[in-house]
């Protein structure tokens, strides 16, 4: 069950960016169909590996190498489309770490040492 949750979010942690790119780099005149292209090529492509996996198991793959297979699939077309998208791939994933993990805005920062921050404690319920 871990394998398929790991292999679950890593999925997401793929397509989700590369779909918000495609979808932000298509001109807005073309953007529906530039969509439906995508979902086209996405469902061939899930309609064709099924196929595959199939017939591999059918000659005898087991699971543990069918696993490895996608891994090693899905890394070698992880490198591919970062080579060919126009940005650079780590420093936009780099951006959005920093970002969601640093989040940080100081209000009040000419008076530190007069502002206090208020906790459930210091306030009163009554």
């Amino acid at each position: 069950m871990a394998d398929l949750s790991g292999l679950a979010i890593a999925g997401g942690l793929f397509i989700v960016p590369v779909f918000a790119a495609v979808q932000s780099w298509a001109g807005a005149d073309r953007r529906a169909r530039v969509v439906a292209g995508v979902n086209v090529l996405n469902a061939g492509f899930m309609a064709g590996s099924g196929v595959a996996i199939a017939l591999l198991q059918a000659v005898g793959l087991t699971t543990p190498g069918v696993f490895l297979l996608l891994g090693v699939g899905s890394l070698l077309v992880a490198v591919a489309i970062g080579r060919t998208m126009p940005a650079n791939a780590l420093s936009d994933a780099l951006s959005i770490i920093y970002r969601t993990f640093f989040r940080i805005k100081l209000k009040g920062a000419r008076e530190p040492a007069q502002r206090r921050p208020q906790t459930s404690s210091s306030r009163s319920t009554m």
